[in-house]
């Protein structure tokens, strides 16, 4: 009976994966019609269009490499930018702390979530001169390099690990000794980066690589800071560096 059941389901899959293969090209030319053309489509391919579109925005379009930075000895993962002139980012990213920083390697988590305000063009891109009248490009991504002067960011770090704690065990004063979390960390960061923009007809893999560099601190160094003046900037700041990609 499962056996059946089984053939069965995969015929259907088979069946239903076959009506959409027929769809797609007509769907994907939607999806490349200009706004003129899309307005004169009827309620039906209307709807379908706004549902591809929803479930093409849940498609990462970022990818960060970073090195240090409070989350990690090194972190890898994937983001989204969206909203007006592409402000704002959104990442999750896994990182590894070695062996060397605790009595095992571990791994943490971290949600970020990135403001961009500011976003200028540098260099005349003479060597892509075709792309530069194509008026669906940012002015900034026009020219040769993009120079952001400050990201603001604010993001969450988890690490994955038993000696850490989200509610303090019962074995510290009942649970009212730390009064905080080991394990979930708050953190504010700033920093800059700057982007090479790559012209439509050299991309292969990418449309954007970007360097960037950012200091960060965490909620309970602020926190300790704030009445010690025996702590200074250097002691709650950490630095680090890293690289994106954005693939479309």
């Amino acid at each position: 009976m499962k056996l059946r059941l089984l053939i069965f389901s995969i015929c259907c899959w088979f069946a239903v994966a076959g009506l959409k293969a027929q769809d797609a090209t007509p769907v994907a030319s939607m999806l490349k019609a200009p706004t003129s053309m899309r307005d004169s489509l009827d309620y039906y391919h209307k709807r379908v269009l706004r549902t591809y579109e929803r479930w093409i925005s849940l498609i990462p379009n970022i990818g960060t490499v970073q090195v240090a930075g409070n989350i990690g000895v090194l972190s890898v993962g994937a983001g989204w930018d969206y909203g007006k002139n592409d402000r704002w980012e959104t990442h999750a990213q896994f990182g590894l702390v070695p062996k060397d920083h605790n009595e095992r390697a571990a791994f943490t988590f971290t949600l970020r979530e990135n403001l961009v305000p500011w976003s200028f063009g540098l260099g005349h891109r003479r060597w892509a001169a075709p792309q530069s009248a194509d008026t669906h490009i940012a002015w900034n991504r026009r020219a040769a390099f993009s120079f952001e002067p400050a990201v603001f960011s604010f993001f969450a770090n988890t690490i994955f690990n038993d000696e850490f704690w989200v509610k303090e065990p019962e074995k510290y004063n009942s649970g009212n000794y730390y009064r905080f979390s080991s394990k979930v960390r708050l953190h504010l960061g700033f920093g800059s980066r700057i982007s090479l923009n790559i012209p439509k007809e050299k991309r292969r893999r990418y449309d954007r690589v970007s360097f960037y560099y950012e200091l960060s601190s965490y909620d309970l160094a602020i926190i300790s800071a704030v009445p010690n003046k025996d702590i200074t900037l250097g002691d709650i700041l950490c630095l680090g560096f890293g690289i994106q990609y954005k693939f479309f």
